[in-house]
């Protein structure tokens, strides 16, 4: 990283520093600009090179279980882009009225479901979520 002129080192001091414009496009804080996030969806289609090239020999296709850490990269991914807008964008595309109970369900660690759930809670309303795969995540929903 210091040899490509990522990080800047000093020999002076021993240490290792990022610099502020290489920041900006590389941690959680440059949302939604953030590079790192999205570089991580090249280890998580690499894990799986092997078995998408099976499939252009035999036919069919990766099971979804394959993409292990795709839960967690999809919630970093989208957390800072489509919670923020959840309630004002996404939610009025639902046809008909949200009153009382809806049934929403989620993905990305089902941050949309529990974010929805507290807004819900805080209006005396109740809502169910469900998550498709619950052995991915380790937050239970009600």
């Amino acid at each position: 990283m210091v040899a490509s002129g990522v990080v800047d080192y000093s020999a002076s001091e021993g240490t290792y520093a990022l610099p502020p414009e290489h920041a900006a496009f590389l941690t959680r804080g440059a949302t939604p600009a953030n590079l790192a996030v999205f570089a991580q969806y090249i280890p998580l289609l690499g894990a799986v090179e092997d078995d998408v090239a099976a499939c252009f020999r035999a036919g069919g296709g990766v099971p979804y279980a394959r993409f292990e850490r795709f839960h967690a990269v999809m919630a970093e991914d989208s957390g800072p882009t489509v919670l923020p807008v959840l309630k004002s964008h996404i939610l009025p595309l639902v046809p008909g009225p949200l009153k009382g109970s809806r049934f929403l369900a989620g993905c990305a660690r089902s941050a949309c479901v529990q974010r929805s759930r507290a807004e819900q809670q805080h209006a005396g309303r109740k809502r169910t979520g469900h998550d498709r795969f619950p052995t991915r995540t380790s937050r239970q929903l009600v």
